[in-house]
């Protein structure tokens, strides 16, 4: 594959470990952050910590660069900013296939990389409990994802730099479909 429209400079290992030496980098996010984790792991060549069981990543460690990178994925899937516990079982009930486990305190403290990835579990949240209790929830439903990643930023930003964390160093990875309304059907004369 070849770029038409930009110049993307090639991505080395030895680049990416002098770039990363001596940091910690976490990846939160759903399952295509997962996918992200891995391929940085594959670019590092890193070695699994012990809490990589089985094909689901929940949560996991890495030592990449010879050991001079820790790397760790967490799960959630809406990447929602909570130190509550409540406030996800809340979040829960309108898609109780969503995985939310916790991330915040590593997030604000740990890591000196945090990168979100946020945004392919939101289109389909809340759809059934909709149909059940109608236009307010479709209005909740459709305003929920961009408020929630408002809020995760601006949390995320503001605590990591009470941890003494640049707010350059937390990255959001854009939804790689539409989240929110889908487009309406294009009229074929425009």
């Amino acid at each position: 594959w070849l770029p038409s429209a930009c110049s993307l400079l090639p991505l080395s290992r030895e680049k990416m470990c002098s770039l990363l030496r001596g940091k910690s980098v976490l990846v939160v996010g759903d399952s295509l952050a997962a996918q992200l984790f891995l391929s940085l792991n594959g670019l590092l060549a890193s070695t699994f910590g012990r809490n990589l069981r089985g094909a689901a990543l929940l949560d996991v460690t890495a030592s990449a660069c010879n050991d001079t990178v820790r790397l760790a994925y967490a799960r959630n899937d809406l990447v929602m900013w909570t130190e509550h516990s409540s406030d996800m079982l809340k979040v829960s009930r309108f898609d109780p296939s969503l995985l939310l486990g916790p991330w915040v305190q590593r997030a604000a403290r740990d890591a000196d990389l945090l990168v979100v990835d946020s945004g392919h579990h939101f289109p389909h949240m809340g759809r059934k409990l909709e149909a059940r209790q109608g236009a307010d929830m479709a209005t909740s439903r459709a305003t929920f994802p961009l408020r929630s990643i408002n809020h995760t930023l601006r949390s995320a930003v503001a605590a990591r730099r009470r941890w003494g964390h640049h707010p350059v160093s937390t990255v959001l990875v854009s939804a790689p479909v539409p989240t929110g309304q889908p487009r309406q059907q294009r009229n074929s004369n425009e």
